[in-house]
């Protein structure tokens, strides 16, 4: 079955072609995107005066307060070119577009003035994100180890072989500070690399502080700090390559479009929201396509002044000439040991994670580090699971057993998950399945509790009933903090494929605190819409019960 093409996309992708031929080159699509989703892409004939100036006026700009940025300006032109477009299009009456354009002329002035004056609330860091302001402690290796780590980055030391290569007082070029063009094909000889990379590694070395340049005449020369590194102290080596990774995440896609003179996309700061994204994905990482996607996502930004047809063959045309700006920026990150790429999904080494803390505690988020394995409690070892890969995991409950009584520590956790939501719950009983059989009278004792029955019955082997599964799913939604893909996962993993209506049936009976939230949540985002639309009705059930 062919999906629906959703209604706004198709109806800016009508407006966009409507604009192409009637000349409207500087229309804006962002600002008439957001127009469409909020004045309502369905019911547009509907249309009325006094909603273009609650919208200009109220709505539009609460909505853009709420993201810290200012109203367009172009809003008005926007609308109008909206109106005439429905007008042409039979979608509104020619007489109620007229009344709308008076509104729009009336209303324009004191737009203008709001957008003028516009002082918005810049949200914090947590809210732009959508996290907590408190993330999961993490584990990291000692300042030493990161410093180790941060020593031995390729991309460094290739920086550092460029400016080694330069000497002393080699001339640059007379208008700016590169090499000239005959020292830099011979750079390029002896050193093994493209032209790109030159170019790439020169800003980088410059950026690191590896060039020294003359104030006094046009010449370059081999830095005292090149020539310490890699031999410096912890600090400045732990400083060295943050400053290096800011660069990469930052300015090396821009670098690649200047170099290669892109007309339309300069890709500034495309690789900015990398960082927080794959901090927020530790222990599950990011498929490489998905790293691909967000610098596509960040560089449609600079495009919106196109139509998303025009936007898309910019693009394209980069693609297909210079390759996947994504995976340029994967390829450099991996150099600088900032990432790591198995089997196609991409995850932050120690010494990445180090600097995403760094930055996310700066702006306002917590995030605990962990105390040694032995000395954790079972709250935090519970707490930070989220965060570990399945071997990760493991070697924690080893070394924090080490400590502590399997019987003992199953109790521990098994109070934790009785006690918690159903996301607390959940890992509380993934770190003490770790503990193996060892610990079965324990299980056999939760049977008796109804929020850990079917965990237990998993444990010992017993085969689970539906309200075991429904509370599980339920569980495993809650944990999964509202986002499709865990959602969808949970639902494929706990629930026998199409019988989904049926535990969703049995899901909204039980007494599970957060049955009507899970069930809504799966509703909202399962990408199934028969599913969705299951869970949807349970959930409206579940909402319409009696308290007890």
């Amino acid at each position: 079955m062919i999906d629906p093409v959703d209604p706004v996309e198709q109806t800016v992708t009508d407006f966009g072609r409507w604009a192409e031929q009637h000349g409207r080159e500087e229309t804006d699509f962002s600002a008439a995107l957001i127009a469409l989703t909020m004045l309502g892409f369905e019911d547009h004939a509907d249309l009325e005066p006094g909603d273009l100036a609650e919208f200009l006026l109220d709505a539009y700009p609460e909505a853009m307060a709420a993201f810290g940025q200012a109203p367009s300006e172009a809003m008005p032109d926007t609308l109008r070119d909206l109106l005439a477009f429905f007008r042409d299009r039979g979608r509104l009456p020619a007489d109620r577009v007229r009344r709308l354009l008076d509104e729009l002329d009336e209303v324009e002035p004191e737009f203008l003035d709001l957008v003028e004056d516009f002082a918005g609330p810049v949200p914090d860091l947590a809210s732009v994100l959508g996290v907590p302001d408190r993330l999961p402690p993490i584990r990291l290796p000692s300042p030493d180890v990161l410093a180790a780590d941060a020593r031995t980055a390729r991309l460094v030391a290739d920086a550092r072989a460029l400016a080694v290569w330069v000497g002393e007082q080699r001339p640059t070029s007379p208008d700016d500070t590169e090499l000239t063009d005959a020292d830099a094909e011979r750079a390029e000889r002896d050193l093994g690399i493209t032209s790109i990379d030159r170019v790439q590694l020169w800003e980088l070395a410059d950026v690191l502080g590896f060039l020294d340049f003359s104030e006094d005449e046009p010449t370059v020369s081999t830095s005292a700090d090149a020539h310490a590194w890699p031999d410096v102290d912890d600090e400045v080596a732990l400083a060295l390559w943050e400053r290096a990774l800011g660069h990469v995440l930052l300015h090396s896609a821009a670098i690649d479009a200047f170099a290669h003179r892109a007309e339309h996309l300069t890709m500034a700061e495309v690789g900015g929201p990398l960082l927080p994204l794959l901090f927020l994905r530790q222990g599950r990482g990011m498929e490489t396509t998905g790293v691909s996607d967000a610098v596509r996502i960040a560089a449609d930004l600079e495009l919106e002044h196109l139509s998303p047809k025009a936007a898309d063959r910019v693009w394209q045309a980069w693609v297909a000439e210079h390759g996947d700006p994504g995976q340029a920026l994967l390829d450099r990150l991996t150099r600088l040991g900032a990432v790591e790429v198995r089997d196609d999904v991409v995850t932050l080494t120690p010494v990445a994670r180090h600097v995403a803390r760094i930055k996310l505690v700066e702006g306002g988020i917590e995030i605990p580090l962990l105390p040694p394995s032995a000395e954790m409690t079972a709250r935090q070892l519970v707490d930070a699971a989220p965060g570990f890969t399945e071997e990760e995991l493991a070697a924690e409950v080893r070394a924090w057993l080490t400590s502590r009584d399997a019987a003992d520590a199953a109790r521990e956790l098994l109070d934790l998950a009785a006690q918690g939501d159903g996301g607390e719950r959940k890992w509380a009983v993934v770190v003490a399945k770790q503990l193996g059989g060892t610990v079965a009278e324990q299980w056999r004792a939760a049977l008796d509790v109804p929020a850990l029955r079917a965990y237990a019955k998993s444990a010992l082997g017993e085969p689970p009933d539906d309200s075991d599964r429904a509370w599980m799913l339920i569980d495993a939604v809650t944990s999964s903090n509202g986002t499709p893909e865990p959602i969808a996962a949970a639902v494929a993993e706990v629930v026998p494929a199409g019988r989904e209506q049926a535990l969703f049936e049995v899901a909204w009976r039980l007494p599970h605190p957060q049955a009507g939230d899970a069930l809504a949540d799966i509703g909202e985002a399962h990408p199934d819409k028969k599913i969705a639309k299951a869970a949807r009705k349970a959930a409206f059930k579940a909402s319409s019960r009696p308290r007890a």
